[in-house]
């Protein structure tokens, strides 16, 4: 107890108190979360198997060393009971000093399409698994642990993928942890498509991994020396000799890694030289990929960023849309000046008919800024390309009013990244005006609607936040382009305004094989919030779509988001909505928050009246608060409890921060109605607390 209580007052020291609050809540919540066992319900979707056409021999290798014989066995039948068959099964056996391990291996001494090799010496993973690779006969080689077990649909996944895509070079899925016994999944995985800069950032694609052989070979295995991070090294290695359309993602959970206290799974503080031998095969791809970088420590995560560096200082551009008021615009131009160390740059400020031009004109007179007058009201897009016309860098930054400017090394870092030829835009991290949270890292297209990827605090531990990381689009706040990105791929779209010009410029790059990177080791404030950009209406979804149809809806396939995480896949759990008789007497007695509201959209679907929303929460209880409840009254009948489901799949701990207070991810909730139009219904919304015995409510009167 003492010691939990010394590493609460150090979290509480070092993150402070709000830091300290939400992990007491999550780490109650997790005794009791049933978020992940409902997707394995519901949303975990097996594909009806058919006979496929192309059957390549697929290879697992496997070393092995000192395992439970129970834990060998779950493995070695997890590569038997596959569903596609056309495997073959390789075990070395690096010298294993429990005698169970060799009495195991003899059983399967004669079984078909299992080789078995024993090693005289131990040699380690990397040695081990190379004496697999080189008697390996499959067209594809997959790597399992001695400890883990595969899904018995995974390698049909595979082959199934091969079909479709028969090219393929590197295929990877996503992977949850199981329990020492085997017997409990928890904590998904849900990995990105190919991200560059997300993986040379850490290892993300881990397990289930599988290689065409003859890369593997080329490029000699595993290396020796390694051994920690040695299927990090292989990958980086093995990427350089392929392209990015040539690896491809399985959204499925295909692998399960068990959790022991001396494997990776169980924490960072497991193998420590873990991440020395990840900085040097870091160091090592820099060095062979000729790329002027050094790596920059992030102490949050012990991992490293990339910081690439330029050999001079090419004119850079700063194009400023302007939209709010003289102060506002002052403030954040003086920032620049005070905080740029880079010396070769321009701003150029364009102003509407909106705003005050002599005041704007003083500033930019004052700051020895060039000034454009647009003769209209604002209109992002045409105001940045009018931008472009008339400037005169070879980078180009496009920065809103709205942006106090953080780190003095932004523009250096903006450009090393930008030069680099995969890419088509960098952007930055948003923080939000109390310097706490984080606004957006980056956007993401979330079912057909594009979203913020956000986060709780600023000093989270999450990689996102830290490491540099590859996004479908980044923010719209402040992001650079090469001038000779919108030479060959066109200016801003105008038929779309605000934010969504920016992504469906992303999107187009995209389209066209550049990747979009968020560095948030570069971070900007906003002075305030854009009312005009952050409100969410009808819109949002109306020129999400109108991208969608540009692009021919096709995106869903191609996205770095992974589709598990999406708002939608809650509504298969329409059937595990509680409506309670009994509920406990704090949803009863709850204190109205003046302060807080809550957006509610409501829908008819096969015979359910279905409730999603968000709710934003100004009290300063917000971190405590835990579960939502719907207290619905509909027209001419009785009042009805309901125990709301959460939206996503990390629950209350997705929470999304404004300058008023937390943001939460989303709730769900269903009742059986029949449709009708006219039918008025009285919604509160109460939240109970984790910790106490208070709850916080709502009341809202919704005409459908």
């Amino acid at each position: 107890m003492k010691n939990k209580i010394k590493d609460l007052f150090s979290l509480y020291k070092k993150y402070g108190w709000d830091y300290t609050c939400n992990t007491i809540c999550r780490k109650l919540r997790n005794g009791r979360s049933n978020d992940y066992g409902l997707w394995i319900k519901y949303g975990e979707k097996r594909r009806q198997e058919r006979s496929l056409q192309y059957n390549p021999i697929i290879s697992i290798v496997v070393p092995v060393y000192n395992v439970k014989e129970e834990q060998l066995v779950d493995c070695i039948e997890s590569v038997r009971s596959q569903t596609y068959t056309n495997w073959e099964l390789c075990l070395i056996d690096d010298a294993s000093t429990m005698e169970s391990v060799r009495e195991v291996l003899k059983k399967y001494e004669k079984q078909e399409k299992i080789k078995i090799i024993y090693r005289k010496e131990n040699g380690h993973i990397s040695r081990s698994t190379n004496d697999g690779i080189f008697v390996a006969e499959g067209e594809f080689i997959g790597f399992l642990d001695c400890d883990d077990f595969l899904a018995d649909n995974a390698l049909y996944e595979v082959a199934y993928l091969l079909n479709e895509q028969p090219e393929l070079d590197f295929i990877y899925s996503d992977e949850d942890l199981v329990t020492e016994d085997g017997k409990t999944r928890f904590s998904p995985i849900f990995k990105p498509n190919w991200s560059p800069d997300t993986y040379l950032s850490h290892n993300y694609t881990n397990h289930f991994s599988v290689y065409r052989t003859s890369i593997v070979k080329k490029i000699g295995g595993l290396r020796v020396g390694y051994e920690g991070s040695q299927d990090y090294d292989f990958v980086l290695r093995f990427t350089e000799h392929t392209s990015s359309d040539k690896i491809a993602h399985i959204d499925k959970v295909l692998y399960h890694w068990r959790v022991r206290p001396e494997s990776v799974a169980s924490g960072n503080d497991a193998k420590p030289y873990v991440f020395d031998a990840a900085k040097r095969a870091t160091e090592d791809a820099i060095q062979r990929r000729n790329l002027q970088a050094v790596l920059e420590y992030e102490e949050f995560t012990k991992q490293y960023n990339v910081v690439y560096q330029m050999d001079n200082e090419p004119k850079v551009s700063i194009i400023m849309p302007i939209y709010h008021d003289s102060k506002t615009i002052e403030n954040t131009i003086q920032r620049i000046k005070e905080n740029t160390d880079y010396k070769n740059y321009e701003i150029i400020m364009i102003d509407c008919i909106e705003v005050n031009k002599k005041e704007t004109q003083n500033i930019a007179k004052r700051y020895n800024c060039k000034y454009i007058e647009f003769q209209e009201n604002y209109h992002y897009a045409k105001m940045c390309n009018l931008g472009l016309q008339q400037c005169e860098g070879e980078y180009i930054i496009f920065l809103s009013d709205l942006i106090e400017i953080l780190s003095s090394e932004w523009i250096n870092r903006m450009a090393g990244h930008c030069r680099l030829d995969y890419i088509g835009a960098v952007g930055t991290k948003v923080i939000y005006p109390n310097g706490k949270y984080i606004h957006s890292t980056g956007v993401e297209l979330v079912g057909e609607r594009f979203s913020y990827v956000r986060n709780h605090y600023l000093n989270e531990r999450n990689l996102s936040v830290s490491l540099n990381s590859n996004f479908l689009s980044i923010s719209e706040y402040c992001y650079m382009v090469k001038k000779s990105t919108f030479l060959k791929y066109g200016l801003f779209d105008e038929e779309f305004k605000d934010k969504y010009a920016v992504y469906e410029l992303c999107v187009r790059l995209f389209e066209n094989g550049l990747y979009q990177v968020t560095r948030p080791d570069i971070k900007v404030m906003l002075w305030k919030i854009n009312k005009m950009i952050e409100n969410k209406t009808e819109k949002d979804l109306y020129f999400s779509k109108k991208i969608l149809k540009k692009y021919k809806g096709n995106l869903s396939k191609k996205y770095l988001h992974n589709k598990n995480y999406s708002a939608v896949v809650p509504l298969v759990f329409a059937k595990e909505t509680k409506i309670c008789k009994y509920i406990p007497k704090k949803v009863c007695q709850c204190e109205w928050l003046e302060d807080s509201y809550y957006e509610l959209r409501v829908a008819w679907e096969n015979g359910l009246l279905q409730f999603y929303g968000y709710l934003f929460f100004g009290n300063k209880k917000r971190n405590l608060l835990d579960q939502v409840w719907l207290i619905i009254k509909l027209e001419n009948e009785q009042e009805m409890y309901v125990q709301a489901l959460k939206e996503y799949l990390g629950g209350f701990d997705n929470v999304e921060y404004d300058k008023m207070g937390a943001k939460w991810s989303g709730f769900f909730a269903s009742i059986p109605c029949q449709q009708d139009k006219s039918k008025e219904v009285e919604i509160e919304i109460v939240v109970t607390s984790a910790l106490s015995s208070k709850s916080y409510g709502i009341r809202e009167l919704l005409q459908i």
